[in-house]
Parts: structure tokens; sequence; C-alpha cells
């Protein structure tokens, strides 16, 4: 598993793992018609990455400039929102989310990243896939489309964008992922997300040597 410490956020007494698109409230895009709370998994994504591109490697540290409290989250989020641009309907394919990092990236001046991308219906495939990641270093992001059956805690995970932390029983008949959303972690059942999805992607990136 990677090192979760490095997506802690504090908020006075209490902490958080990952950032929560719920955090911004009632703020608004696209001629203030649609609320940045709905659209705004894979910019929340995206911080969630940076921020431990930038305190797990020094080269990447520029992602991610600023504290470890909420508003520092949030301002950086914004940020990261203004480089990423999701539609009025959020972010939809796998590619669209690698570019929009790799975007960022430049944007900070950073070395360079490079995205591979994963969407077939293999869930043993896709275990590899997100293992390989974490084994590097850099933790995934998993793209959901509909998928009403995805569910955890209560939540449902479709149309999301998540962070992958860990997966487990990867050699197994269920794998399940460890996932950051919400300002938390869950555990999802991999096979439901390949297997169930009407469309999945998985985005790692290559950090450069």
């Amino acid at each position: 598993m990677i090192n979760v410490n490095h997506f802690i956020i504090e908020d006075g007494s209490r902490s958080y793992l990952g950032g929560d698109q719920g955090w911004w409230g009632d703020a608004r895009f696209f001629l203030r018609l649609q609320k940045k709370e709905t659209a705004g998994c894979a910019a929340i994504a995206a911080t969630n990455l940076a921020k431990y591109l930038a305190r797990d490697d020094a080269r990447y540290a520029a992602l991610f400039p600023v504290g470890d409290t909420k508003a520092d989250y949030m301002k950086l989020a914004d940020e990261v929102w203004d480089v990423v641009r999701p539609s009025v309907a959020g972010m939809w394919w796998k590619s669209a989310f690698g570019r929009a990092v790799c975007r960022y990236v430049r944007f900070r001046g950073c070395p360079d990243v490079t995205p591979s991308f994963y969407g077939a219906r293999d869930t043993a495939g896709a275990a590899a896939f997100i293992r390989a990641s974490i084994d590097a270093g850099t933790p995934p992001v998993i793209g959901i489309h509909l998928n009403s059956g995805l569910r955890a805690a209560g939540q449902c995970f479709e149309r999301h964008w998540m962070v992958v932390a860990d997966v487990k029983d990867e050699r197994g008949e269920r794998p399940t992922i460890t996932v950051l959303s919400w300002a938390k972690t869950y555990e999802l059942d991999l096979r439901c997300a390949v297997m169930e999805s009407t469309y999945y992607g998985l985005v790692r990136f290559e950090k450069s040597e």
C-alpha cells in the first residue's frame, strides 16, 4: 500500500484523507449554472494525486506548494480546477484525465509524467495494472461511469473519479481496491467496477527518471 499519510489534511482537531468535492459548497462555474460540488470529482482526484506526488518526491513539490490544512487544500484545488477544466458534466474519459494531469504538471514546471491507461473487461488485468502502479510508488486513478451496484458504506461510486490507494486479493476471484473519496477511504469490489460499469478507466503516471 502507498503511504496514505501523504494524503492527510488537517482542519483544527479533525483529520481527513484526501479532499471532498462537497467542500466547494455552493461555488459555481459555467455561467454559475453548475456547482463545482457536482462536477468536481476529477479535479479532487487530480488534487489528491498532486498532493501525494509532492509529498513523496521532492522533484514534484511544486505540485502542492502549500500546507496540509483544509484551507490550503481548497486553495490548491481551485488552481487544479482551472488547469484540469472539467465540463459542466464533469470529466468522462481516461484519456482526458491523463491529459489534464499532464497539463497541471507542466503548468507547475515539474518533470514530465507519462500516463498509461487500462480499461479492458478483465478484473485480473485491472488488478495487475493497479499493483504495478502502486509498486512503482505512484497511486493510479479510476473513473467509473454508470454502475448503481458499486456501493460502500451507503455511498454509490458511479460517475466518479478516485485515487486508488491499494488493491487486495488481486489474484483471487473478488479483489478489492481501497479508494480515496469524500475525504476518507472506502473498500470497493474491483470486479463490480470492471465488469458492471458502463465504462471504467484506470490511469497511472510514470515519473521521469
